[in-house]
């Protein structure tokens, strides 16, 4: 039950990031694709696809008070 719970927070904090944040955070954290290979696939600059993924991880970190 936890369990479910702790997923449909996290999905709902992932729908507050905007759209390419949230592709970054799947693509990195569920598909687990390294950052050059997100680059490739997303055509974005390293720099850019950091800066994404940090404010990702940051906002659903804030959502979910502080425990990913």
């Amino acid at each position: 039950m936890l369990a479910r719970e702790r997923a449909q927070e996290v999905s709902a904090a992932l729908e507050t990031l905007s759209e390419n944040q949230r592709r970054i955070f799947l693509m990195r954290f569920v598909e687990e694709m390294e950052l050059q290979e997100i680059c490739q696939a997303t055509g974005m600059r390293i720099a850019t696809v950091k800066t994404h993924l940090h404010r990702a991880v940051k906002a659903v970190r804030q959502k979910l008070g502080g425990g990913v």
